[in-house]
């Protein structure tokens, strides 16, 4: 087996990840396994500038090729300059992207540009932790120069992680299952902006400006719609580049109808059964998907619930 370490730590440090990965696939690398994401701190010389104290996402994944090490360490080279890394760099700065082999099943390369085990690898706590993942009863056989490292010849992954302490970890995400960042543009919104929430690792970002809180006012659909087309219009570019997968939440049919023809919205979150037949045809000629939810009023009521002593299917006249 091989495995490849992804790291990046410039730009949506996530969705380079995401890139990386997909662009894995068309050099003759099948990925089978993936360790979960560790956010961790920038390794830093004493002296480094100040601006490249930057965190990075790093990961590994697990995966077998029929290239040579040497020719699949070209092809991650030409991925590493698709996705913007510069060809010449200082050894310590920021990077878009840094994709390393680690391990080449028993495979030891001493090559100018390619050593296998990677050199670094026991200096750098963080690859131990995210490979235990993947391969925690897998023993190290250390051909390295440096005599300390000896001392963890022969010893499994997991001995050795728990040997190394785990230090710089910030903290920890997954690809899979997808998150949604709900994004309230509302002037009583409790949220913060979400501002973050596409970098944090939130796949799919939802909007609504229509409160649903209890009390609230239900606004017409043109400041409702004017709402969402203000935000929108900031996210044209990435959505249209699918960096980012967007839902609205609304329940009003023409405004539902007048984001689909001007945005290329993934979902429509759906609050009642409210919409007519055109609408749904109109969803599903967008290629558009239906997330169903149910209020019994809205905005809720809480005087308004569910009869303890029936069906909540005859409740909902379903």
């Amino acid at each position: 087996m091989i495995y490849i370490s992804i790291g990046s730590n410039l730009g949506n440090k996530l969705l380079n990840i995401k890139k990386a990965l997909n662009s894995l696939k068309s050099c003759n690398f099948i990925s089978l396994k993936q360790s979960i994401i560790f956010e961790t701190q920038a390794i830093l010389q004493p002296d480094a500038d100040k601006a490249w104290d930057k965190s990075y996402l790093n990961m590994v994944v697990q995966g077998k090729s029929t290239l040579t090490p040497s020719k699949l360490l070209i092809e991650l080279k030409k991925i590493e300059k698709q996705l913007g890394r510069a060809s010449s760099y200082d050894k310590w700065s920021p990077r878009v992207i840094d994709l390393d082999i680690l391990l080449w099943n028993n495979c030891h390369i001493d090559l100018p540009d390619l050593k296998i085990p990677h050199p670094e690898l026991l200096n750098k706590p963080f690859l131990i932790h995210l490979l235990i993942h993947l391969i925690a009863g897998l023993s190290l056989e250390c051909r390295y120069s440096c005599p300390i490292n000896n001392f963890y010849n022969n010893k499994t992954f997991a001995e050795i992680a728990h040997l190394i302490e785990n230090q710089g970890v910030i903290g920890s995400l997954v690809l899979n299952p997808q998150f949604v960042g709900i994004l309230n543009i509302t002037p009583d919104s409790f949220s913060d902006g979400g501002l973050s929430f596409h970098n944090e690792g939130a796949t799919i970002i939802e909007l609504g400006s229509q409160s649903t809180r209890p009390s609230a006012l239900i606004i017409n659909e043109d400041e409702e719609y004017a709402r969402l087309n203000n935000v929108l219009e900031e996210l044209k570019e990435v959505i249209k580049e699918k960096e980012v997968i967007v839902s609205i939440d609304s329940f009003t049919p023409e405004v539902i109808k007048r984001v689909l023809k001007k945005y290329p919205i993934s979902y429509i979150n759906l609050v009642k059964n409210n919409l007519d037949d055109y609408t749904l045809r109109l969803i599903a000629d967008y290629n558009c998907k239906i997330i169903t939810m149910h209020s019994l009023t809205v905005p809720p009521q809480k005087q308004k619930c569910l009869d303890f002593d029936k069906s909540p299917l005859a409740s909902l006249n379903i």
